[in-house]
This record gives C-alpha cells, sequence and structure tokens, in this order.
C-alpha cells in the first residue's frame, strides 16, 4: 500500500509525498518492493533535491538489495557520487575501489572514481600516487573532472616543492582546461604562491591584483585579496631587511 501510494504521487512528481512511502517500504527490509523503492528514493533526493546526504543511506540499502548488476553499479555510482558531493574522500574512495573492480563501467565512472582515489591519496599526502590517479582521470575525460584533476596535480607538485613543475602543471589548466573558470581561478592563485615561494615578489604580487580585480568567485576573489596583502607585507620586511 505504501509503495503503490508513492507511486500515485510520482507520476505527480510530487516528490514530498511520494518520498516517505518509498523511505518506508525501503527501510522495512526485504521485500519485492524494496529495491525498487530503495532506487526510487536514492534517484529523487540525488537528481529531484540534489540533497546528496539523504540520497547516500538509500543507495546503502540498495546495494544491500540489488539482485541485478544494474542496480548494484547505480548503487556504488550513487554511492560515489554522493561522497564525493559531501568531500568525504575515504568514503568515496572505497566505493570507487568496488566499483573499478566492475568491467561494464564507462568512461565517467573510471574519470570520478579516479579522482576521488586521487584526493584520498593527497589528503594522506600520497602525492605521488595521487598524481597517478589524477593522470588516470585526464586520459577518460575532458570536461570538469580533468579540470579538477589537471589543477589538484598542480598543487600536488606544489606540496612536494617541486615549483617549476607545479607551474608547468597549472599552466596546463590554464590552457587544456580554459573552459572551468573555477579551476582555471585557483591555477592563477597556485601560480602566485609559486611565485611568492620563489621570492618573485612582483609577478607574485600581479598574480594576486589580477585575480582580486576579475574574479567572478567571491571566496577565491577574497584569498586573491588576503594573499596579495601579505606579499605585499612580506615584500616591505624583506626591504626594510636589505637597506
Amino acid at each position: 500500500a505504501y509503495y503503490y501510494r508513492s507511486e500515485c504521487y510520482t507520476q505527480r512528481k510530487d516528490w514530498k509525498n511520494a518520498l516517505p512511502g518509498y523511505e518506508y517500504v525501503a527501510k522495512q527490509g526485504s521485500s519485492r518492493f524494496a529495491e525498487t523503492s530503495a532506487l526510487i528514493a536514492a534517484r529523487t533526493y540525488y537528481f529531484e533535491l540534489q540533497d546528496y546526504a539523504k540520497a547516500q543511506p538509500y543507495y546503502e540499502i540498495l546495494k544491500n538489495f540489488s539482485k541485478t548488476d544494474e542496480n548494484k553499479i547505480e548503487s556504488l555510482r550513487g554511492l560515489l557520487r554522493c561522497f564525493y558531493q559531501l568531500k568525504d574522500y575515504k568514503k568515496a574512495a572505497e566505493a570507487a575501489k568496488e566499483l573499478l573492480a566492475s568491467k561494464t563501467i564507462g568512461n565517467d565512472d573510471k574519470a570520478l572514481s579516479n579522482l576521488v582515489t586521487g584526493r584520498n591519496h593527497q589528503l594522506n599526502n600520497q602525492y605521488d600516487l595521487a598524481i597517478e590517479a589524477y593522470r588516470a582521470v585526464v586520459l577518460v575525460n575532458k570536461g570538469e573532472w580533468a579540470a579538477e584533476a589537471r589543477y589538484e596535480t598542480a598543487k600536488c607538485l606544489f606540496d612536494l616543492n617541486n615549483l617549476a613543475n607545479a607551474e608547468k602543471a597549472a599552466f596546463e589548466v590554464i590552457n587544456k582546461s580554459g573552459s572551468y573558470d573555477y579551476w582555471v581561478t585557483k591555477s592563477y592563485i597556485l601560480l602566485g604562491d609559486i611565485y611568492f615561494n620563489q621570492k618573485d615578489y612582483f609577478n607574485a604580487k600581479a598574480t594576486y591584483k589580477s585575480i582580486a580585480d576579475n574574479a567572478t568567485n567571491t571566496e577565491l576573489k577574497a584569498e586573491a585579496v588576503e594573499k596579495l596583502n601579505r606579499v605585499t607585507e612580506e615584500e616591505k620586511r624583506n626591504s626594510k631587511v636589505n637597506e
């Protein structure tokens, strides 16, 4: 009864009233309606409501109830994407490992799986493994995930103090992923950081100022302003020492 009532609400795209019935059925344990209810609840929260925290538990239920390979893959894909959106890279990497073991996944699944694997390695300071995973992303993706992977590669090189290669990698984001303003702007900030670390105050200031003047993302604009002030103060201190 709960399931069929929710089906009626779904026909009207009345997600608010449809969801409670699907959730109730999914949580009752195994039944002939449980798998479908978990699937619909997960999809509705993810795609219709963009509530990734609420979608995640229903992808977990779907994973446990899946009787078909198709739904098992969808549950892993859903978990991967929920954890990615929630920035829980450790759990995302666990889902990615299972997903990558499947022979039926497409390039998008491979790209995101390697992206979160790279982020998890990066957070654990395993920069070489992270760079390897990010390179795997770029091989199968030409979109925003590739832009993110290129940027994070540059950031790993920066954290390794490999400044020359970090600079090359940052310019690669700008030249090859120019459609993605967020990652391009992040790369320019990273270039400023590289120049700052090299004590090239002139280029650091010019880079930060350009972002502070032109960035459309308020968070990145504020970061550039803060770093511009910091490099200006550092330059003044060094000037006094030299005098």
